[in-house]
């Protein structure tokens, strides 16, 4: 089969106020394990969390989902609210409380042990792996337990409490405990215990084991009111061989059902990175679930994946992915492939395929074959000397075949399109877009055979009218098959978040820009769209990386400077301008004070909940130190790193140290201090004290940054341990107090 689905998501990060609305829909026929969205859901959600005061932090989530597969859950739908708030009682102990609303309409036996549930203190288990369905695998929902006879309906509905004790018993050591009862019904309750302990930063182990009796949890309700119980272990951790230098094992085994009646799963995996040299490196991944339910049927999936970073020079770049999945019910490969070459200053060429081929197995055999293929090839253009000028010339190709029996087709497109914008003055840009396409389809279950072709010209003037806002007027002509297509319309948008945008309008007619006209779709009447605005700090195609991690770069510009005084000593501003007063001067001054980053955070640690006692005390400190200031003119915080990299990703350290950098900002601001003039910078370890640590024999230094290589754990510990003056946190006061 084939489907689509849709996802949308509206994001707010604040120091203190977070917030998140998103919403899914998707056909029963979709399918792509990697897109993390479950095939024929109906969703929308919301989620809010606000932290009050350090110890203190409210939250509160709303969900409305309904399953439409078309399997044995259809119909099934889910109405919850809850609200929660969590108080740190000490470095121990966290405790909260919460209500929960609940109403649901539920096909007996669809739980199991492959319910999409979390685990651990922190409720995830493994990111992106394994059951979760982001990762190499997805566990289809027909795989859920089944009833033996014809599914029944059950309708639930309750308002619960909810306890839930948490302990850090150490830095490795969490354990919780969760008990939720029902208002209205006292057998309804559900009772939950875990722990995790880390052996490393990069090691740990976890497991939970719930008990519930007809209150749903996440498993589902059995209308005898049966108790139901589920356990989950797992376990990840690095791994170091000579032959897996820099790699990660995981694996989770799930139990779940009533008593007698349980379905078990288990997944293994193991990844890693292969630093070759500075220029080339591979990434590989192997994964295999087993699945064992209750009624006797077996299923099994394997996975793998090959991965590839090469970067002949600065001007030419190439990444791909091949993915292969196996199951008894389907064959999927997937694969990717991008190349990007700086001709000029100005002019770059640009490729990129993605291929999709999946096979039904087994039960699904009647699936056939599903290809599908998009190539481009492009030429872009940047007029980097005033920046009014972008254009790009590409050339696409797309193909579609099934041979499922019941949608036999083969179509192929090519798509030829110019695009151009130029900024007309500060706040007004014209884009422009020409197309022509050409193609064909061959419907095989009644043999017709048809070949279409269509133009398009299509154009948008957009007003920004602040750096929050802009407005546009849009409007396209074209013939698609012979017929005349045109469409005029208006549109307003909003910056949610660093280059992203959320916009409304209103569509007259039909309008189409490439996009929706190479895939034979058109905007009319109202819309809403989330957008992104992409450059080359998006893309990561500047040279200087630092700056990619900067984003209040344009904060710290704008923030009021003082007029240029003397100063003695330091000297911060040149030339010095002596200012004549008729009263006594405000004495300038300057301070920066030095935050060591291992007595404010753990390793690779950077949020605000994560900062450590001693940490805290210091921020303390310096937040009464702050308060002491009349006058202040500007407060940077920047964080700093060191140079050594293990994660594969280039902009890890920048990230990290801008993050922590953001933290010490977040937490002064719950102390009571004004940080309305506060910029926070990330450097990663462009700007470190100490350079005298010697690498040691066997690491190399790559485009990431030091990474191990050959070198041993022992060596490699060693040379971090030199770098600790590097990773830091720096505080510069510009302010005034008066001298009498």
């Amino acid at each position: 089969t084939s489907g689509k689905a849709v996802r949308a998501e509206v994001r707010h990060e604040g120091d203190a106020l977070k917030g998140r609305i998103y919403a899914t829909k998707s056909d029963a026929g979709f399918q792509n394990a990697s897109a993390g969205v479950i095939a024929g859901r109906t969703e929308l959600g919301a989620n809010l969390n606000f932290i009050a005061t350090p110890n203190l932090e409210f939250s509160a989530n709303a969900l409305k989902t309904k399953d439409e597969s078309g399997g044995i859950t259809d119909g099934a739908s889910r109405d919850s609210f809850g609200v929660t708030a969590a108080y740190k009682l000490n470095d121990t102990f966290k405790v909260e409380l919460g209500v929960n609303s609940v109403k649901e309409h539920l096909i007996n036996g669809s739980g199991g042990a492959l319910s999409n549930v979390g685990t651990g203190v922190n409720n995830n288990s493994i990111p992106g792996w394994g059951f979760n369905g982001a990762g190499l695998l997805s566990t289809p929902s027909t795989l859920l337990s089944a009833p033996t006879d014809v599914p029944s309906v059950i309708d639930n509905e309750y308002t619960s409490g909810r306890f839930k004790l948490i302990a850090t018993i150490s830095p490795q050591a969490n354990i919780y405990a969760e008990y939720e009862q029902a208002f209205s019904d006292a057998e309804k309750k559900r009772f939950t215990v875990g722990a995790e302990y880390k052996f490393s930063e990069k090691t740990r182990v976890y497991a939970s084991h719930e008990i519930t009796n007809t209150l749903t949890g996440v498993y589902g309700l059995a209308n005898d009111g049966t108790r139901n119980a589920s356990t989950i272990i797992g376990m990840s951790s690095a791994l170091s061989l000579p032959f897996i230098p820099d790699g990660q094992v995981y694996g989770e085994f799930r139990s779940a059902g009533t008593s007698g009646n349980r379905d078990i799963a288990a997944v293994a995996g193991i990844r890693n990175l292969w630093q070759v040299n500075p220029s080339l490196s591979f990434t590989t991944a192997l994964e295999r679930q087993q699945i064992y339910q209750a009624t006797g049927v077996e299923h099994e999936a394997t996975a793998l994946s090959l991965g590839v970073d090469y970067a002949y020079n600065a001007s030419n770049k190439v990444n791909g992915k091949l993915e292969y999945r196996t199951s008894d019910v389907q064959n999927q490969w997937l694969g990717t492939l991008a190349y990007t070459r700086n001709l000029s200053e100005n002019w770059s060429a640009l490729g990129r395929e993605a291929y999709i081929r999946s096979e039904g197995r087994g039960l699904d055999l009647v699936k056939g074959i599903q290809l599908q293929n998009q190539l481009q090839v492009g030429l872009a253009y940047r007029d980097v000397t005033t920046g009014r000028w972008n254009g790009l010339m590409r050339l696409e190709n797309r193909i579609n075949r099934s041979s499922l029996t019941a949608d036999l087709k083969d179509e192929e497109t090519w798509i030829f399109s110019l695009h151009g914008t130029y900024r007309m003055a500060k706040n007004w840009t014209w884009a422009g877009q020409l197309a022509a396409k050409h193609g064909s389809q061959v419907v095989t279950n009644d043999g017709t055979y048809n070949i279409y072709s269509g133009r398009l010209a299509s154009g948008r003037v957009i007003w920004d009218i602040n750096d929050r806002f802009d407005a546009s007027l849009y409007g396209s002509y074209g013939r698609d098959n012979g017929q005349k297509v045109t469409g005029l319309g208006i549109e307003l948008g909003a910056k949610v978040v660093q280059n992203l945008w959320f916009s409304a309008g209103y569509t007259k007619g039909r309008f189409a820009d490439v996009d929706q006209f190479s895939a034979n779709t058109s905007w009319s009447g109202w819309h809403a769209r989330l957008r992104y605005k992409f450059d080359e700090n998006s893309l990561g195609l500047t040279a200087n990386r630092v700056e990619e991690t900067k984003p209040v770069a344009a904060i710290e510009a704008a923030m009021p400077v003082a007029a240029p005084v003397v100063v003695a000593p330091p000297v911060l501003v040149s030339p010095p301008v002596p200012i004549v007063v008729a009263q006594p001067i405000p004495a300038f001054k300057y301070e920066k004070i030095t935050l060591a980053a291992g007595a404010l955070f753990a390793h690779n640690k950077s949020a605000v909940d994560q900062i450590l006692p001693e940490g805290r005390l210091q921020l303390d400190n310096l937040t009464a130190k702050l308060k002491t200031l009349s006058d202040i003119e500007k407060i940077t915080i920047s964080g700093h790193a060191d140079v050594t990299n293990g994660t594969g990703d280039a902009n890890y350290n920048n990230n990290l140290s801008l993050l922590r950098a953001a933290s010490v900002k977040s937490y002064i601001s719950t102390l009571g201090f004004d940080v309305s003039r506060v910029a926070v910078i990330g450097y990663g370890g462009q700007k470190p004290v100490k350079t005298d640590c010697k690498m040691p024999k066997g690491a190399m230094s790559t485009k990431i940054g030091v990474v191990r290589g050959a070198a041993s754990t022992q060596d490699m510990d060693y040379y971090r341990a030199c770098l600790l003056p590097n990773r830091r946190v720096e505080v510069e006061i510009f302010g005034q107090t008066s001298t009498n």
